[in-house]
């Protein structure tokens, strides 16, 4: 449970970004250093190297809440089941085109359509993974 006490309320009534309102909640009340090291230690990275299933990582560079040395640019690139999309914009969760739809939503579609399109043919899991990241439905995107 969270708790705030006189000093955090003056760090988070001062905060002028995610990363100080996490230093004055959670970093506070669970004894971090600071929210990059949160992140580093809660990062879903760590467990990476376990996932069986095919896993699209998407992560922009502006997000306020993950900094991208610990997002997907620091995933692995070499894994049989993960495909990393790293985008300089789409905030932590916004990832919106000009019309104010999630271009992540079609991405995600995508690449499980490919996936399905993909697992049909007998290759090995990595050739798999390399087909993916060819699948026209991610010609344009960063991978």
């Amino acid at each position: 449970r969270l708790t705030v006490d006189g000093s955090s309320v003056r760090q988070l009534l001062a905060a002028a970004d995610t990363a100080q309102v996490t230093q004055a909640t959670v970093c506070h009340t669970l004894d971090y250093d600071s929210a990059y090291t949160y992140a580093q230690i809660n990062s879903p990275l760590r467990a990476i190297r376990d996932i069986q299933v095919p896993t699209l990582l998407v992560h922009a560079d502006n997000d306020p809440i993950v900094p991208s040395e610990v997002g997907a640019r620091a995933a692995p690139t070499d894994h049989p089941c993960l495909v990393t999309v790293a985008t300089p914009y789409g905030g932590h969760l916004a990832f919106l085109d000009d019309e104010g739809a999630s271009w992540a939503d079609d991405l995600t579609v995508n690449f499980f359509k490919a996936h399905c399109r993909v697992t049909s043919t007998k290759t090995s899991s990595k050739t798999k993974a390399d087909l993916l990241r060819r699948a026209p439905s991610f010609r344009g995107v960063v991978l």
